[in-house]
């Protein structure tokens, strides 16, 4: 659809007055000395990026109107505020760790007290997810009656699948699969063992959206067995049940007591792969769940006299 006249006036001013706007950011000269200043650079490189964008979607995609503030980069200060709020400076290692971590929970675990409402759109990982069946997942989800461990044991694949959203699936999915690379990697087990783990091809399906997205080489990340998925995904929920009615300060043992019970009759047992691995995933839910009490360098500037 065309502009209008009157539309089309408003459209060229500002144009014009963008133009006029980053061509006297760059004129600017700041301080005595004169130095370019890296605001300076910001400032153009987004306004040129608007610029494109709308010649792009009004001139070469023909969308009639475009609304700019939408471009807004709110959800990039807040990942960066989520990773210094656990370390002020972290290092480059610690900046991927935080970031993984961060990503991770962001699926798992809604933030209390924060500025910004829980993200429920499931169809970012899956476009033809039935909308409806999602709000009744949800639903079910939702029940806080705490289950019987020994009822969870029994969980069979659909029942254990029908207790989570298309997004918490494609979340546990990738989880698993970095907590068998990090067991492979520090765990002083066998190739025999993780080979149990691993899917033997590609791995494609419902649940491996999410780690097809993130693995951009294609081999970059793990692929673990559907039985591997199972498995982790009945951890999650006992966990979840477990952490909603513990006060006591012994919370690993206390949730580690229950979910040994969990069977993973794939696993073979020459090298205790089963605990390791439930061990590992206990200590990063955990870490999820109380971030600030993951330990601080020694040196942080949080720790430092003033």
């Amino acid at each position: 659809m065309a502009l209008s006249k009157s539309n089309y006036l408003v459209y060229q001013e500002t144009l014009q007055f963008l133009e006029f706007f980053k061509n006297m950011i760059f004129a600017l000269e700041v301080g005595d000395k004169r130095h370019w200043k890296p605001w300076q650079a910001a400032i153009i490189l987004a306004t040129n990026s608007l610029l494109r964008l709308q010649d792009l979607f009004l001139n070469v995609k023909g969308y009639s109107f475009l609304l700019t503030s939408r471009f807004t980069q709110d959800c990039v200060e807040n990942l960066f505020s989520q990773i210094r709020i656990r370390q002020k400076k972290p290092t480059a290692l610690q900046f991927k760790g935080f970031l993984k971590s961060v990503t991770v929970s962001q699926y798992l675990t809604e933030v209390p007290g924060s500025s910004y409402d829980a993200d429920e759109r499931d169809w970012l990982i899956d476009f033809t997810t039935n909308v409806k069946q999602l709000k009744e997942n949800k639903s079910v989800q939702m029940q806080k009656s705490k289950p019987v461990i020994n009822e969870l044991t029994k969980l069979g694949k659909q029942a254990a699948l029908g207790r989570m959203n298309a997004s918490e699936k494609n979340v546990v999915y990738h989880l698993a699969g970095m907590i068998v690379h990090k067991v492979a990697k520090h765990g002083a087990v066998c190739h025999q063992c993780i080979e149990k783990c691993l899917a033997t091809e590609p791995y494609i399906s419902d649940y491996s959206k999410l780690t097809i997205t993130k693995d951009f080489t294609g081999q970059a990340l793990v692929y673990v067995n559907e039985e591997t998925f199972i498995y982790f995904l009945k951890l999650e929920i006992v966990f979840r049940s477990e952490l909603e009615n513990l006060n006591n300060e012994n919370v690993f043992d206390t949730i580690e007591s229950q979910l040994i019970h969990i069977p993973a009759a794939h696993l073979i047992p020459c090298h205790d792969l089963k605990r390791k691995l439930l061990r590992r995933f206990l200590f990063f839910r955990l870490k999820i769940h109380q971030p600030k009490k993951v330990h601080k360098n020694k040196f942080d500037s949080r720790s430092m006299a003033v």
